[in-house]
């Protein structure tokens, strides 16, 4: 999955630049290695995972800029 459709899926809307930047760490192999800067967006249930902490905290920075709008639940953690 990618951002944009997570976006999709929760009715926000992100912007090309924070898009550009979350693209940047998604990978789409789900076998995410600790201490890398990627990240990988699990469908059941909704999580993404990060390969560590600061990776972690720039996509809940982006994603937190649309609290407001997001429907439904999404879990952010870190290997």
């Amino acid at each position: 999955m990618t951002f944009r459709e997570l976006a999709e899926k929760h009715q926000f809307t992100l912007t090309e630049e924070e898009l550009a930047t979350l693209e940047a760490f998604r990978q789409d192999d789900a076998s995410i290695e600790k201490g890398t800067d990627k990240c990988h967006i699990f469908d059941m249930p909704r999580v993404i995972v990060c390969g560590n902490e600061d990776t972690q905290h720039k996509v809940v920075d982006v994603l937190m800029k649309h609290a407001g709008e997001i429907k439904g639940e999404i879990q952010i953690g870190t290997l």
